[in-house]
């Protein structure tokens, strides 16, 4: 297994910088773009929630990439219904499980997953969820980010 230090420049699969940056892996990322409600990023990032980082950091970072939005994005994916337990007559069902991003190479054919968390966590802390998702998908790769740049996991090998 290999695992991948953040960067700013992502990997093969995912070329991409986060806010639009086009400096080098050693420069930090800046965001360039404007919350939807007009808060400048750099000032109020940290208080974006999870969704809002999907919408103005990771999405436009993998359209950047070459993903098409329509047939290779796949965004808040329920893969799982949830576990089952049965107490006596009573049944019910546990919650599901949900990926943040699942990226696909051709139709029916996932070749990642992405998992997203808000900017008050770092890029890498939702590298084990996407492992745990990844490996119950048989997806090759695992991403992680917070929206200032991207952690790769690749499970080839």
């Amino acid at each position: 297994m290999q695992h991948r230090e953040p960067s700013s420049h992502g990997s093969s699969i995912l070329k991409a910088r986060v806010g639009g940056s086009s400096r080098g892996s050693d420069s930090p990322i800046t965001a360039v773009a404007h919350h939807p409600r007009g808060m400048p990023m750099a000032m109020g990032k940290k208080k974006l929630p999870e969704r809002d980082i999907r919408t103005t950091f990771i999405t436009p970072a993998l359209r950047g990439a070459g993903w098409g939005e329509k047939r290779q994005i796949r965004e808040e994916l329920t893969f799982t219904k949830g576990r089952i337990t049965v107490r006596g007559k009573l049944v019910s069902r546990g919650q599901g499980k949900r990926a943040d991003y699942v990226l696909y190479y051709k139709p029916n054919v996932p070749i990642a997953v992405l998992e997203a968390k808000d900017n008050t966590h770092a890029i890498g802390d939702g590298m084990q969820q996407a492992l745990d998702y990844a490996e119950t998908l048989n997806i090759p790769f695992a991403f992680s980010s917070n929206g200032d740049g991207f952690v790769l996991h690749d499970r080839t090998g």
